[in-house]
């Protein structure tokens, strides 16, 4: 072999190789699937659900897979709440926040769990459900794009996911498109770079663990070895649990509540108070602090010889510490408390 040959005369040879083929004939076919993800891409099938790079369709189940139990019929409710109760659990990194993030975001959920109690009344034994979907997941500094794909079917009465790529960067471009329309493109080329969904034939190491209520569990290997990217859902067990873990929370969250209506009422009767003071002193500051001119002068004065004038400049003091009187205001009103003595 020449010591000038490379991968690039490889690469044009192969090209001339495929040229020669008739027409009809498909070159890219030729190749091993292995070079193009074989089973883990979502090629063809029957759309129940598409969006730009996003999809749900009906694809066949893979070979020599065991028959499902398909069709079967799965309530709105019981999928959301089964796909909302999942964690993706990571570890601190760097510019990483530590702990748990949900595998679906909230549109993903609702997306999903209602195309899915469509859908698979519709299948037949021999049908899978592919999926690929990008939600806007919070990071550090801001939201990112990402990309959750698997394959979904129903066997052994458990909801049955085999994932594939989980929270894939998809990295918007800012580019002049962006910028003036506002339309958001993904940097990664999915020709070269697709978004793969998984197999059951072949276990997908994921970069974290999935986590969940009571009635997740998890597929085994033949070594009885757990897979964390085959997940098998108790849509029942989950909806129990979850319910359970709701009846629990509003114990405390009504003694909380409860706790700041107290509160509240209290601070509201003390500015009540405050209020009515106020405008007994201010009323008081307006007339002078006299009698007003009329009969009574002398119980007036009795009243303020019998001690009235010490709790008018116990208010007056509680008046200015609460803020509610200026100190030019409480040393005027003072000044005329003091006279009447």
């Amino acid at each position: 072999m020449p010591s000038s040959w490379s991968l690039p005369h490889a690469s044009r040879l192969l090209a001339c190789l495929l040229g020669m083929l008739p027409v009809a004939a498909h070159p890219i076919d030729l190749l091993p699937d292995f070079l193009f993800g074989g089973d883990d891409r979502a090629e063809g099938g029957r759309p129940l659900w598409e969006a730009g790079n996003e999809y749900v369709r009906v694809i066949p189940r893979e070979k020599d897979a065991a028959p499902n139990q398909h069709p079967v019929t799965l309530s709105v409710a019981e999928l959301t709440t089964a796909l909302g109760a999942l964690e993706y659990n990571r570890d601190a990194g760097l510019l990483k926040r530590a702990g748990s993030v949900p595998l679906f975001v909230p549109s993903q959920v609702s997306n999903l769990a209602n195309i899915l109690a469509r859908g698979m009344p519709t299948l037949t034994p021999d049908e899978d459900i592919a999926f690929a979907l990008i939600g806007m997941h919070e990071s550090t500094f801001a939201r990112e794009r990402k990309a959750i794909a698997g394959r979904i079917f129903y066997a052994e009465d458990r909801l049955n996911i085999v994932l594939g790529d989980v929270h894939k960067e998809m990295r918007v471009a800012a580019n002049k498109r962006v910028m003036t329309t506002g339309e958001m493109s993904d940097d990664v080329d999915l020709r070269t770079d697709p978004i793969r969904i998984g197999r059951r034939a072949k276990e997908r190491d994921l970069q974290h663990r999935v986590a969940g209520p009571k009635g997740l569990e998890f597929a085994t290997t033949g070594r009885g070895k757990p897979r964390g990217d085959w997940l098998k859902l108790d849509l029942a067990t989950i909806a129990e649990e979850v319910t359970k873990q709701q009846k629990r929370l509003p114990a405390g969250l009504e003694e909380e509540r409860g706790r700041m209506q107290r509160e509240t009422q209290q601070m509201a009767a003390e500015r009540r108070q405050m209020r009515e003071e106020m405008a007994r002193m201010r009323k008081e500051m307006r007339e002078g602090g006299g009698d007003g001119g009329g009969g009574g002068g002398d119980d007036e004065r009795g009243s303020v010889a019998g001690g009235s004038v010490e709790k008018r400049l116990e208010r007056l003091e509680s008046l200015r510490e609460k803020g509610l009187l200026s100190e030019a205001e409480y040393a005027r009103k003072r000044d005329e408390i003091l006279s009447e003595l």
